[in-house]
């Protein structure tokens, strides 16, 4: 089951695209802070009468979003937070430029 998975995506990503390399570029910022987020989120929702199904989509969509978010708009701009989230410092040439 596990080689059929495996087979099956990597001929649906054989070629590199940006959403697959932005995945991969910001997992560790993802695995770092989805927790906190799931929490987080899961504990706002609690008091609110909806289906658990519902709950359950918004806890997922709200913290991969915001993981994201998180990497493109902090770690991928500055080398302090790259280096604390990523444990790598941003190259040189893939520092964001300065805006006044």
């Amino acid at each position: 089951c596990v080689g059929a998975a495996l087979g099956v995506f990597r001929r649906l990503f054989r070629r590199s695209n940006k959403l697959v390399h932005l995945l991969s570029d910001s997992a560790y910022t993802i695995y770092l802070l989805h927790q906190m987020l799931v929490v987080g989120v899961g504990m706002l929702l609690l008091p609110i009468e909806i289906n658990i199904a519902w709950k359950y989509c918004i806890v997922v969509t709200t913290s991969i979003i915001v993981s994201i978010g998180v990497h493109i708009l902090l770690v991928k701009r500055f080398d302090g937070v790259s280096l604390a989230l990523n444990g790598k410092r941003l190259r040189k040439e893939r520092l964001a430029p300065v805006r006044p």
